[in-house]
């Protein structure tokens, strides 16, 4: 029964990062207003170029310029004091209807271009190979959680210690100061001491992760908030991360 009512539900993946949800945000642009992304690009005061990195989650949200944030936010119908707390917890803190099914639709017949067309059909695909499966979402996240090792997850922290030590090097940073302006990112701040020491004593090669600590991290958040605030503090994203933390990182 339970398989039964899980295929009859209509699933959505919930962006887990402000790159991610700076992503929706701009395609929800593009679906409520109905315009092609060049459109989109002269109402934020951009040019196409740069919107083309946006969407492809090159550029970290709270380094572009806050009159584009003011535009995008009167674009999708929220302040932008709500814009900014969607990017860091993931909710608006004022109400916000929803894009339904209709406008997609009206969006993709009239203004869509071939690029876009082709990202929905891959969309489509992968919507098909899943159904196909018949395994649910939430079924595939406990098997890569359950999937962790301590080979894994050492791996993940020399991963993890890496990417610290090549960005505090490209900016001229020494390992207190880097350690200091990582702390600073909107995805570090005012997480609990114990956690801060864990993420330090690995990015000082102090500390390896282990399997039981690496669940413990993906249960509590959902997501690795030292990988966040890495993509965060050196304004992209950390493929070489996203790859070695498949299970964590969300």
């Amino acid at each position: 029964m339970s398989s039964s009512k899980s295929s009859g539900t209509r699933r959505t993946r919930v962006p887990k990062t402000p790159v991610e949800r700076f992503i929706h945000l701009l395609t929800e642009a593009l679906v409520v207003n109905r315009v092609s992304q060049r459109e989109l690009a002269e109402r934020l005061g951009i040019t196409i170029g740069t919107l083309t990195k946006y969407l492809r989650g090159e550029v970290f949200p709270l380094n572009v310029k806050a009159y584009i944030h003011q535009k995008l936010a009167k674009l999708v119908g929220v302040s932008t004091d709500s814009l900014f707390d969607y990017y860091e917890t993931g909710q608006f803190t004022e109400g916000k209807s929803s894009v339904n099914l209709e406008q997609v639709g009206a969006w993709l017949r009239n203004f869509a271009g071939t690029d876009e067309i082709s990202a929905v059909l891959e969309h489509l695909s992968a919507a098909h190979r899943r159904v196909n499966s018949g395994s649910s979402e939430s079924n595939e996240s406990q098997s890569e959680t359950e999937s962790w090792t301590d080979e894994r997850a050492a791996e993940y922290s020399r991963v993890l210690r890496e990417s610290f030590q090549e960005i505090a090097e490209e900016k001229a940073l020494g390992e207190l100061e880097a350690w200091g302006e990582l702390c600073a990112t909107s995805s570090q701040r005012e997480k609990p001491s114990g956690y801060v020491q864990m993420c330090q004593g690995v990015l000082a090669n102090k500390l390896v992760l282990t399997a039981e600590m690496a669940e413990a991290i993906i249960t509590e958040y959902g997501t690795c908030p030292a990988r966040d605030a890495l993509e965060e503090w050196s304004g992209r994203r950390l493929e070489g991360i996203r790859a070695a933390g498949c299970g964590i990182c969300g």
